[in-house]
């Protein structure tokens, strides 16, 4: 039987982080939408897991620049996501009124 390619391998070895990394934005979008605001806790967890794999597998090859500026993105997105679907929400109720 084959070896199973291994989540380690993925992103250190051959460098495709960009992709593995793209896959974060489905929980941060749930979260925001489930929990609004608190939802940021998944973005904050999320970070810190792809600042570990910065230090666990440190390479020369991989730029750690480019993931803090996907942590920006993530919680901009997280924080904008909730704050519009709150407001989605607002405003539906008190057109009611």
């Amino acid at each position: 039987m084959p070896a199973q390619p291994n989540k380690k391998k993925i992103h250190a070895v051959r460098e495709i982080g960009a992709i593995f990394t793209h896959f974060f934005y489905s929980p941060v979008i749930l979260a925001a939408l489930w929990w609004r605001v608190k939802g940021l806790v998944v973005t904050i967890f999320l970070a810190v897991l792809l600042i570990l794999s910065h230090l666990t597998f440190p390479r020369e090859s991989v730029d750690p620049a480019n993931d803090f500026l996907r942590i920006l993105m993530l919680m901009a997105i997280g924080l904008v996501v909730s704050v519009k679907y709150e407001e989605c929400k607002g405003g539906g109720e008190s057109e009611g009124e």
